[in-house]
């Protein structure tokens, strides 16, 4: 069946499903935020993820408040294509206890950052 058919809408005699990235993302970005609001065992796991991907990036920026890098070459978890998702809608996630490593100089700059941005 065509997507135009699926996806299109009523107007256009679509059926107009949504996409199924929608849906999860309907589910996903609350259930994030909620278990980070109560701070219990899942938001340390989740705290403790997000600080493993920004480590493995190599950004200095927080990686759900700056979407504008992708993160193709690292694994795509949870967090990590939830990213992606939201770099897609240009949504951004500020954290509050997310960490991000700090530049230790003057003129300093992320050397992954500059490569993801090329």
């Amino acid at each position: 069946m065509p997507d135009a058919v699926i996806f299109g809408t009523m107007s256009y005699e679509g059926m107009e499903f949504p996409q199924t990235y929608t849906l999860q993302d309907q589910l996903q970005i609350p259930g994030v935020i909620r278990q980070l609001r109560w701070n219990k065992t899942v938001a340390n796991d989740i705290l403790v993820t997000l600080d493993n991907i920004q480590l493995n990036t190599g950004f200095v920026t927080p990686i759900m408040e700056d979407i504008r890098p992708g993160m193709d070459y690292v694994d795509q978890g949870l967090l990590a294509s939830l990213q992606g998702r939201m770099r897609e809608m240009k949504a951004t996630m500020w954290i509050e206890k997310a960490w991000a490593p700090k530049l230790q100089r003057e003129n300093d700059g992320a050397i992954m950052e500059r490569f993801a941005a090329i």
